[in-house]
């Protein structure tokens, strides 16, 4: 009817910490122009939110490279699942190997390891001079930093993943707290970083990852996904193929569904500290029954 007024209704939600509620129109993607310090609204950006975006990572010839890479290292994965492991069928069962895991329908994490795409993230990635310097702002000195690399892909079918964060605040350390600037004072820092390079334009169609903005702060929030969804919250990582997406590893967040024909692949960086060792997203046995190194 005209003149119509919208119907608005009051959320209620009892939760062990604050909400991060996102403010309308909030931007977290931080160009570079010659007017503004790219790194000090970076480091300000990534630290207050846990999420960072960044255009043009990887020009288009890199593009193609790394995904020659990726295309061959998932082809003779799936070839040595079908080889060793024929009981397992790919994109319906849940598995989890040193080599690669699939926690849910369609959804594979695949460790990239001795192979051409570390060297390629080495030269093309490592030694960008923004990269270290946000680095070096969020995690400290990259001299004590160690990597490990993955793509993570999302074959047509992919359903909802359950919202999660990859990594928990470590036991002991502070989080925000209730104080309003509690990030700025309080929140341990990051021990870990996950820096997503998509392969491909990710849309509503292939699909893309969202996340809940500031969640990072507060170990309270694990279980707690579906309320930021209906407070409006959650921030969709739509971005053209080459583009960073960078974030906190304590971040809550989801892979949403794949609705096309084709793959959805994103190179995974994982920047930690050398003390940290990740344990919680892989197996401890091989593919290969009796391998103790990875194929």
């Amino acid at each position: 009817m005209e003149n119509e007024i919208p119907p608005r209704c009051e959320i209620w939600a009892s939760a062990p910490c604050p909400l991060p509620l996102m403010p309308e129109g909030l931007s977290l993607l931080v160009e570079k122009n010659e007017e503004s310090n790219w790194l000090k609204t970076a480091t300000a950006t990534f630290q207050e939110w846990g999420l960072l975006m960044q255009s043009s990572m990887l020009n288009a010839d890199e593009i193609a490279e790394l995904r020659c890479l990726v295309d061959k290292a998932i082809t003779e994965t799936h070839q040595m699942i079908s080889n060793f492991r024929p009981n397992i069928k790919l994109g319906q069962d849940v598995f989890s190997f040193k080599e690669i895991a699939s926690r849910s329908q369609e959804r594979f994490d695949l460790r990239l390891l001795e192979t051409d795409a570390i060297r390629f993230v080495e030269r093309h990635v490592m030694k960008r001079l923004d990269v270290a310097a946000l680095l070096e702002e969020v995690l400290g000195s990259v001299e004590g930093l160690d990597f490990d690399l993955s793509v993570v892909y999302s074959r047509p079918g992919a359903e909802y993943q359950g919202w999660h964060a990859d990594g928990q605040h470590i036991s002991g350390a502070m989080d925000a707290g209730w104080s309003r600037n509690g990030w700025k004072f309080d929140l341990a820092s990051a021990y870990a970083v996950c820096l997503f390079i998509p392969l491909i334009d990710l849309n509503e169609e292939v699909g893309y990852t969202q996340f809940w903005p500031g969640t990072h702060r507060y170990r309270g929030l694990v279980g707690f996904g579906k309320v930021g969804e209906i407070a409006g919250s959650t921030y969709n990582g739509i971005c053209n193929a080459g583009d960073a997406i960078w974030y906190d590893y304590r971040c809550l967040h989801r892979g949403m569904p794949n609705f096309s024909t084709v793959l959805r692949p994103v190179v995974q960086i994982i920047f930690k500290k050398s003390w940290y060792m990740e344990k919680r997203n892989y197996g401890t046995e091989s593919v290969v029954p009796g391998n103790s190194g990875f194929a």
